[in-house]
């Protein structure tokens, strides 16, 4: 079940055709939690449900509140 949305730390649009978020969750905030997805939403929904731009799954990460994570996902126009 999904615990938590944490907005979007920064966006970088450096490269041509590419952006580029990065989000941090810090040790406190995570700590005790399983994760094994993570995700970018639109802002707001849209025909009653929210937007999912991208979704990722893995092996479940088991934190005990001394690890951090940034989070970086990249999307490039074609």
């Amino acid at each position: 079940a999904e615990t938590d949305r944490v907005a979007i730390g920064s966006r970088t649009t450096s490269t041509a055709n590419q952006v580029t978020f990065t989000t941090d969750f810090s040790s406190s905030s995570i700590s005790g939690l399983k994760m094994f997805e993570i995700g970018i939403f639109g802002s707001g929904p849209v025909n009653g449900s929210s937007n999912m731009y991208f979704r990722e799954g893995f092996g479940s990460l088991s934190l005990d509140g001394t690890t951090e994570i940034q989070a970086q996902i990249t999307f490039q126009i074609v």
